[in-house]
């Protein structure tokens, strides 16, 4: 790629790579990186990019990770450890899932996503399902 050093980082291919692919879907930071990294472009090139996507709100890894779990909750029945563990694949900090989580699994959610997973699994034991991650407010409404 050129050098870019003196141009804004808002003008510079990297960032309008960037810019073109939150366009299409909503990002995460690593994922991004990952991406720019992909096609070519430097770290610290990936970096700028991402750092102003994010000044300028167009890149959270909370709002990625709160959508993301939202779809997977609609799409699938997954109890909540396997979904910490597809985000912290996908690079998001342990406190943003954590946090995440704890937004959109509110206990009367968590609740649902449970029996659908009792229903799905078979699975009932309450150490079992605690193991796979399910409040103890969630199984106390069984």
């Amino acid at each position: 790629m050129n050098d870019e050093s003196d141009i804004p980082v808002e003008k510079t291919e990297a960032f309008v790579s960037a810019l073109k692919l939150v366009s299409r879907a909503e990002q995460c930071g690593a994922m991004l990186t990952r991406k720019l990294r992909q096609r070519g472009y430097s770290g610290k090139d990936a970096a700028a990019a991402i750092e102003k996507l994010e000044e300028n709100g167009l890149l959270d890894d909370s709002r990625f990770a709160r959508l993301w779990l939202q779809s997977r909750i609609a799409r699938k029945t997954e109890n909540p450890r396997k979904l910490a563990a597809g985000l912290l694949a996908k690079g998001i900090n342990e406190r943003i899932v954590r946090a995440a989580l704890k937004e959109t699994l509110p206990t009367e959610t968590e609740f649902t996503l449970l029996t659908r997973y009792i229903n799905e699994t078979g699975i009932s034991e309450r150490a079992a399902l605690r193991a796979c991650g399910f409040s103890a407010e969630s199984l106390e409404m069984l």
